[in-house]
């Protein structure tokens, strides 16, 4: 929870920090991995191997979470899959795979920011 409030200011540092500790205390701890995966991304691009990685390792954590969360993190791990491949050299089974995730996570909850943004990420970078 320290880790998400930082994260909220884009303080990145104490984030990773908390982040850090969090994924210390439960190295199968898909949450703060996802999260740091974003805060390399927005730093360094999701092409960055390092965010790439921390994002994949998340996904294939994703396991014991509740609906919500796993759709997030699902729908951020074929994102970070996908890496910075435009919309023309895009494998299209991940992309509708990730549209269908991201449309279900809407669906399911209407009033999330977090699943609007990552509806937004999708449709921004792979179209429609």
């Amino acid at each position: 929870l320290q880790g998400e409030q930082h994260y909220r200011r884009t303080e990145w540092a104490p984030a990773t920090a908390a982040y850090t500790r969090a994924v210390a205390l439960d190295t199968a701890f898909a949450l703060p991995l996802r999260r740091m995966a974003w805060m390399r991304a927005f730093q360094g691009g999701v092409a960055d191997s390092a965010s790439r990685a921390l994002g994949l390792h998340a996904g294939r954590l994703n396991v014991g979470l509740g609906v919500r969360d796993s759709l997030l993190v699902l729908a951020d791990s074929l994102y970070f899959s996908l890496g910075s491949v435009t919309a023309a050299t895009a494998d299209w089974g991940v992309v509708r795979r990730l549209f269908a995730t991201v449309d279900e996570a809407v669906r399911r909850y209407p009033a999330d920011p977090e699943a609007w943004f990552a509806l937004a990420e999708a449709r921004e970078h792979y179209g429609y």
